[in-house]
């Protein structure tokens, strides 16, 4: 793992719709800035995308993470990642779109 990231200029991203303890096992062997997105396990009953959004772990507050990194970094300005929050509507679960797969039954 550490060799193949070695050349990876910027900051590794992992997340689950699950633990963020499974993706953290591999921190040790990442030579780079790396955060980590997930549930932690806990359920939520709403649709997918609501409870992904509600969690940080859909591909708009992936987006976020990964600028917030880049802000750390001094890479990018800080003002990016919050008009990027602001215009993903992040603290809103209802901007996350409609469930467009079969939700399953419980």
């Amino acid at each position: 793992m550490t060799q193949v990231l070695s050349t990876v200029p910027g900051p590794v991203v992992a997340a689950s719709d699950w633990m963020r303890a499974v993706p953290d096992l591999i921190r040790p062997w990442v030579p780079t800035d790396m955060i980590t997105l997930g549930t932690d396990g806990f359920g939520l009953s709403d649709t997918r995308p609501a409870a992904r959004r509600h969690f940080l772990v859909d591909a708009e507050s992936i987006v976020v993470a990964t600028l917030a990194v880049l802000a750390r970094r001094g890479e990018i300005d800080r003002s990016t990642v919050v008009e990027a929050a602001r215009r993903y509507r992040l603290d809103d679960v209802t901007a996350a779109g409609p469930q467009l797969s079969d939700s399953g039954s419980a």
